[in-house]
């Protein structure tokens, strides 16, 4: 999955910020 890819580099960058917008896409994705 590309989106993985795409948070990875995120996430080392903005780990409390990237878990937050791990949890919106996840929501919104559903």
């Amino acid at each position: 999955m590309s989106s993985t890819q795409v948070l990875r580099p995120f996430s080392i960058s903005q780990p409390a910020g990237a878990r937050a917008e791990l949890v919106k896409y996840m929501t919104l994705s559903r």
